[in-house]
């Protein structure tokens, strides 16, 4: 759902400008966009306050909840939390308050998200997140470059589509032309050298076998990956663009925590979660733990390597 501006006059006379912040991650995207090689330049759109970020491939779009506007900086002092044990987070006076803060910023910045009682575990997850302000922007551009990888992925798919598409043309052409070159073959026995006939019956035949075996080797299914399986590509794309996992562990590590509390504080969802706080309800993405253990793997790959040409 697309956030529609209010009264977009407002944004410029408070602190928090909204314009301002999603130029910036807009400027972000177009960096990312370089670095991953990206073909198209993608969208970039705002959506509900509860909504997950997310890559809309039908119309090349990356789709952010509207508190990914958020800085670190723009959050009072008051709210911040220092660690994942602070018991303000299970306070719902100080989410209640917080929620209001957030309302008024939308609502003076032109924007008609809301944060409703309904979305207070998402709000604990989004302050949880702010705890370390390096790592909270560093999750955020983790974030940006996953979505990113999604749309870069289905790009190529697009192009390798036309190309498969144009290849069979050409195979259909061709069977249609070694069919035509067989008939001329027979049509001109009578009145022409047998070393002709035998050569245009050649190539006749040598064109309808390739076009053939083209067309068979379109016509083989292809190896589409699963959801699970794009999901850890696009983790690891992101990998490569920031050289740096610490963003994506911090965000995975945090969503985890959030699991688990959840798993305590709320018995009758405890079958959702597991002991180590994967969500068993969702099959669309590898279990936390497993995208904290590989980006963590990655990370000390990457370090070594490092130290290794440092050390040359």
């Amino acid at each position: 759902m697309t956030i529609t501006r209010l009264n977009s006059s407002v944004a410029s006379i408070t602190a928090f400008n909204a314009d301002v912040r999603f130029n910036e991650i807009r400027s972000k995207v177009q960096l990312f966009e370089g670095k991953m090689g990206v073909g198209k330049s993608v969208k970039l759109a705002l959506g509900e306050f509860n909504a997950a970020p997310c890559a809309e491939l039908q119309n090349n779009t990356i789709r952010l909840p509207t508190w990914f506007l958020f800085k670190y900086d723009d959050i009072p002092h008051r709210f911040h939390v220092a660690n994942l044990d602070d018991p303000r987070l299970a306070d719902q006076n100080f989410l209640n308050e917080l929620a209001r803060w957030m309302n008024e910023k939308f609502q003076e910045a032109g924007l008609s998200s809301v944060v409703r009682r309904a979305d207070h575990g998402i709000l604990q997850t989004v302050i949880k997140k702010m705890r370390e302000q390096e790592l909270y922007e560093k999750c955020k551009d983790f974030t940006l470059c996953h979505e990113l990888a999604h749309l870069n992925h289905a790009q190529v798919e697009q192009r390798t589509f036309y190309l498969n598409s144009i290849q069979e043309s050409i195979s259909v052409a061709g069977i249609i032309g070694g069919i035509l070159l067989l008939f001329l073959a027979v049509a001109i026995i009578p009145i022409v050298h047998l070393t002709v006939t035998l050569a245009v019956g050649g190539i006749a035949v040598t064109v309808s076998i390739l076009a053939i075996l083209s067309w068979l080797n379109k016509a083989k299914p292809a190896l589409t990956s699963s959801a699970i399986e794009e999901e850890k590509h696009a983790d690891m794309d992101a990998l490569e663009v920031l050289q740096d996992a610490t963003g994506g562990i911090y965000l995975f590590e945090t969503y985890r925590q959030q699991n688990l509390a959840v798993r305590r504080g709320h018995p009758t969802q405890a079958h959702d979660i597991d002991e180590n706080g994967n969500n068993l309800r969702d099959k669309n993405h590898p279990p936390l733990t497993e995208r904290i253990g590989y980006l963590r793997q990655w990370q000390s790959g990457h370090l070594r390597a490092h130290t290794i040409r440092t050390n040359i």
